[in-house]
């Protein structure tokens, strides 16, 4: 699908998460479901455990927080990890990596899934962007430039899922967000190769 819809909260969350780590990689993930048609709704983000990875060109999350996250958004709201999203901060890489690519198509072959949206955002003059990319088992050495349907709520899940794991989740210390440009709907985007 060239398009991916994600409520304005969680854009917030992922602005907020990457203002606290300007100038080194973050990331999270992303819960939602799949429409029949293959459009990714995102109703809910996750920013860094405690025991994530962060460094300059490179990001791994805490697997002991995400699996506690998503076992229990799938067993009580029925939400299933739809993907990840990670910062390149002020790297000036907009768009997923060669490494990124070859990550995701590896667990697409491995996990088995079959398909994944991939967040990129980057940092730049106190603004954050953040950008879908799409990935299907159908074509393994490509992925699509989808562009946001932004949903202007707040997700109805952000409330109840915090509340619920207040003891758990690790909030961003930034307050607001500061989205800067991305790509919102409108002409379909071309398909671009992996390097």
């Amino acid at each position: 699908s060239p398009v991916a819809v994600i409520c304005q909260s969680e854009l917030d969350y992922i602005s907020r998460c990457v203002q606290d780590y300007p100038n080194i990689e973050t990331g999270g993930d992303l819960f939602g479901f799949w429409t029949n048609e293959g459009v990714p709704v995102v109703l809910y983000a996750i920013g860094p455990g405690r025991e994530a990875n962060h460094q300059q060109a490179f990001f791994v999350q805490d697997v002991n927080y995400f699996v506690k996250i998503a076992s229990f958004l799938e067993d009580k709201y029925q939400l299933s990890h739809m993907g990840e999203w990670h910062s390149h901060h002020q790297l000036g890489l907009a768009r997923p990596s060669g490494h990124d690519a070859n990550t995701i198509f590896n667990g697409l072959r491995n996990v088995p899934l079959r398909r994944m949206l991939l967040c990129i955002a980057n940092y730049r003059q106190g603004r954050v962007s953040v950008n879908p990319y799409m990935f299907h088992e159908s074509d393994m050495f490509h992925y699509v430039d989808a562009s946001w349907r932004i949903l202007p709520v707040q997700s109805p899940y952000r409330t109840l899922i915090d509340n619920d794991l207040k003891d758990v989740l690790i909030y961003p210390v930034a307050l607001s967000a500061s989205l800067g440009e991305f790509r919102t709907l409108s002409a379909p985007q071309p398909k671009n190769e992996v390097s």
